[in-house]
């Protein structure tokens, strides 16, 4: 069974790195397929027919806090009307979806009196988007001693990627599940 994962922590960016910052809310990616009416009088009991026809990434809409000096939201700005970009959407399982986009629309500055200055902009995909999940987890064993190649410790408290472990009587604690990034960890024995 996959556990369901929580939005907080995506990324927009653009593919070369620049992140647009302090966003608060990223659209999903609604892709659709057309399809082309091809009924005619001699379709089978009146029922319609149809073809496949084009297939479309839509749009992503994007809303955050404005910041006057925020490289990404800038670039949007700029870029808007402009040619196609490259964009790369990350989420905190670092699976990700990557495509090319126009700016189609932005928002600046929307004052309202009980609340921050807000941005807002539409990208409009082109082309394929491509999703590329993650499956690469690994498998991450600590062994505890007492010096390098010394006695194991039993019992030691291990703390890595969210989890809190015990070593075993050789000293062994392993994580499973694992997705490569840098984490970090720590390792106490009374």
């Amino acid at each position: 069974m996959t556990n369901p994962i929580s939005g907080f922590g995506t990324t927009f960016k653009y593919a070369a790195g620049t992140v647009v910052g302090k966003l608060t809310s990223i659209g999903g990616f609604k892709l659709k397929a057309d399809t082309i009416d091809v009924t005619n009088h001699q379709s089978t009991s009146g029922w319609k027919e149809f073809l496949a026809g084009l297939k479309d990434g839509g749009e992503v809409p994007l809303e955050g806090n404005f910041i006057q000096d925020d490289a990404g939201q800038l670039a949007l700005m700029g870029h808007l009307g402009g040619a196609a970009q490259s964009f790369v959407v990350v989420f905190p399982d670092l699976s990700q979806w990557a495509f090319s986009a126009i700016v189609t629309g932005v928002e600046v500055g929307k004052g309202d009196i009980k609340d921050q200055l807000t941005f807002a902009a539409t990208v409009k995909i082109t082309g394929v988007p491509t999703f590329t999940g993650i499956t690469d987890l690994s498998v991450v064993t600590f062994t505890v001693t007492a010096a390098a190649g010394g006695a194991a410790i039993a019992d030691a408290t291990v703390v890595f990627n969210g989890e809190t472990k015990l070593t075993s009587a050789a000293g062994v604690a392993t994580f499973s599940n694992v997705l490569y990034s840098t984490l970090s960890y720590g390792v106490t024995k009374t």
